[in-house]
């Protein structure tokens, strides 16, 4: 088999089951089907758009990625009642707070919520 490596980054050809003809490499496809909603599909697809990518390079990442975590590559959690709450009150914009800069969102919450670095553990 080649050696060498594939089209997602550092991943070895190996990785990729080709099939080998006598004057090129072919790798075997399967078809991944998944029924989203338009709005997730256009906002998704903008940011792979803006990254470079197209959505089946993006599935691809993702597939290889849960291959070699052997798990999701991110992780999941479900929000308590209060996260909940804090979320749909910034969805329609209720109780935001808005700073000139990044000084003045430190000054508002004081040096106490800031962690010390200076510190050896």
């Amino acid at each position: 088999m080649a050696r060498g490596f594939g089209p997602v980054g550092d991943v070895p050809l190996a990785c990729y089951d080709p099939i080998v003809t006598r004057d090129r490499i072919m790798t075997r496809t399967a078809t991944v089907r998944a029924n989203v909603s338009p709005d997730l599909k256009h906002e998704a697809e903008a940011i792979f758009s803006a990254l470079g990518v197209s959505p089946a390079e993006a599935i691809r990442l993702f597939y290889r990625q849960v291959t070699l975590h052997r798990d999701l590559p991110f992780e999941v959690k479900i929000p308590n009642a209060e996260t909940r709450e804090a979320m749909q009150r910034a969805r329609v914009g209720e109780d935001l707070v808005e700073y000139a800069g990044l000084d003045d969102l430190k000054a508002a919450h004081g040096p106490a919520s800031a962690p010390d670095h200076d510190e050896t553990v």
